[in-house]
């Protein structure tokens, strides 16, 4: 599959304009193995703790400490 036929297959799924989704970058990647014991993937990037950094408190939940 080329970056036309991708563009075209994820616009058709997601009802976005073939423009939106090339600007927004989709791309093809190789096969992630869904087996466990496999080990991590170079390149591999996990958003879900890079965003869970992004939203620490940088002060006490003042609420918190009142209910204990």
């Amino acid at each position: 599959m080329n970056q036309r036929q991708l563009n075209r297959e994820v616009s058709k799924a997601t009802g976005e304009s073939i423009c939106t989704i090339a600007q927004r970058g989709f791309s093809l990647d190789r096969w992630i193995p869904s087996q466990p014991g496999l080990g991590p993937i170079d390149g591999l990037i996990d958003w879900d703790d890079i965003d869970a950094t992004k939203n620490t408190a940088l002060f006490l939940d003042k609420q918190l400490q009142h209910a204990a």
